[in-house]
């Protein structure tokens, strides 16, 4: 019922007399946002900036955007009075709302909105209308038709490419299984890898942390191999037991259905190595995937749900979206080259 209340009145949000937010000068933004009196709190701190990143779900894509890109968080409360330090030192209870913005040469071309409370029907309906220019409306974006997008659908690519010169590969890649999602290696491109707030917020952050999962994933790895090492050497000392072969427990080839399968187009990390990895969205067109967008195409917007319930909301840049796009799938496309020659190398000689 809630969720139908939800959509109902996002559909009925209008065209409104203001300017869109997406679009803005970053100085005229902060104006409105940071008023002494009523306005808004900019985390200035670089751990508050960092941990603030790290609550995002788009976190890994910081790597992959433009060297232009700056990024500004901001808390306001949820009434009219200003925000102070005071009301963020308690993370765990807050009771307002989080701002992320990404600002490529000074306009805002992202801004992400987290309730910390019950983010109601009505304020959802307001911010969708602050959002949308003068005459335009906001449409969910399956009636959205955009002659300018790619026509194939990410999730219809086959485990091979589905364009190739060999026919006997073109025939494969119309019967093999499909993956499930299609991921990338995430890459920190060459003309940002000494920018100081990459190497600040991103390797710092993200790539630290990855280094630890990899230091947890190695533990694991070993304890594990330990405990079958014994386990082997238990066997071998009790020849009762010889016959025990976990092999026996695979499914039989007669009873595997190929719709069953689940391939994955890159290989996770193993060990110490460090790989951040990254889904290409099935949704056409977009790096962070969108219900909404306006009638114009050129902002659009994401439900945050959390349980199905929603917590906030992402407004975007359609451009920017897009480069974001083009930027994954070009990953893809270089790695799905390095993988094609790998394959040659690993079945050498058979």
């Amino acid at each position: 019922m809630k969720a139908k209340l939800f959509l109902g009145l996002l559909l009925l949000a209008i065209a409104s007399p203001v300017f869109a937010r997406i679009g803005e000068n970053k100085m005229n933004l902060e104006s409105r946002l940071l008023t002494r009196v009523d306005g808004a709190l900019r985390y200035e701190k670089e751990e508050d900036r960092v941990r603030e990143m790290m609550e995002l779900h788009y976190k890994n894509l910081f790597l992959i955007m433009p060297k232009e890109t700056y990024h500004a968080f901001y808390f306001k409360r949820s009434d009219v009075q200003a925000a102070l330090p005071a009301d963020v030192v308690k993370q765990n209870d807050l009771d307002g709302w989080e701002l992320h913005t990404i600002y490529v040469k000074d306009k805002s071309v992202l801004e992400t909105y987290r309730k910390y409370g019950i983010f109601t029907p009505e304020e959802l309906l307001e911010m969708m209308k602050i959002m949308a220019p003068e005459n335009v409306e906001w449409v969910p974006s399956e009636r959205f038709v955009n002659k300018d997008a790619a026509t194939n659908d990410p999730a219809e690519i086959p485990i091979a490419q589905k364009e190739s010169d060999d026919p006997k590969i073109a025939a494969l890649c119309k019967i093999l299984p499909k993956p499930r999602v299609r991921e990338i290696a995430l890459e920190i491109p060459e003309e940002i890898q000494n920018s100081p707030a990459l190497r600040q917020m991103l390797r710092n952050s993200l790539i630290t942390d990855e280094q630890r999962r990899a230091n947890e994933r190695y533990r694991s790895e070993v304890r594990e191999k330990a405990s079958q090492n014994a386990a082997r050497t238990a066997q071998t000392r009790n020849s009762s037991t010889r016959k025990s072969d976990t092999k026996s427990e695979q499914p039989k080839a007669s009873d595997m259905n190929l719709s069953d399968l689940s391939t994955s187009t890159t290989a996770a990390a193993r060990g110490k190595e460090i790989k951040i990895l990254e889904n290409i969205p099935s949704q056409n067109d977009t790096a962070f995937g969108y219900n909404y967008v306006t009638s114009d195409g050129k902002i659009r917007a994401r439900l945050l749900l959390t349980n199905n319930i929603p917590t906030g909301v992402i407004f975007f840049d359609t451009e920017f979206d897009r480069n974001l796009r083009r930027a994954m799938e070009d990953l893809y496309e270089t790695q799905t080259s390095e993988r094609e020659r790998s394959a040659i190398e690993s079945i050498f000689k058979f």
